[in-house]
C-alpha cells in the first residue's frame, strides 16, 4: 500500500492508547506495525508470517472483522493494512516530538 505514513513513523515503543478501543485490539496493531517496520513498508503479510514474528499463533482480535476492519483478507489469503489502521496506529503514537 503505498501510504505518506511510513511505518517507522510510528512510535512501537508505547501501546496505542484508545486507538482501536480495547486493549488487546491495540496489543496485536502495534505487533502488526513491527512487522511492517522489519519489513520496510505496508506491504500484505501472511498469517504463517505473523505467526513467526510474534512466536505464537496470533490473533487479530477483531482488527480484521466488521464492515470496516482495520485489516483486510485478501483473496489470496493474506491481509493487508488499512488507510483506516495507519492513521489510528500514527495518530496513537507518532514517531515524531511534539511541536510546544
Amino acid at each position: 500500500m503505498k501510504y505518506p505514513i511510513k511505518p517507522s513513523d510510528i512510535n512501537t515503543k508505547r501501546h496505542f492508547f484508545d486507538a482501536f478501543g480495547k486493549m488487546e485490539a491495540e496489543t496485536t496493531a502495534n505487533y502488526l506495525v513491527r512487522l511492517a517496520q522489519k519489513n520496510g513498508d505496508w506491504r500484505n503479510f501472511t498469517k504463517a508470517e505473523i505467526d513467526e514474528f510474534s512466536k505464537h499463533d496470533f490473533w487479530f482480535n477483531g482488527l480484521d472483522q466488521g464492515q470496516h476492519p482495520s485489516i483486510k483478507t485478501n483473496e489470496d489469503g493474506s491481509f493487508s493494512f488499512t488507510h483506516k489502521f495507519v492513521a489510528k496506529c500514527f495518530l496513537a503514537s507518532p514517531a515524531i516530538e511534539e511541536i510546544a
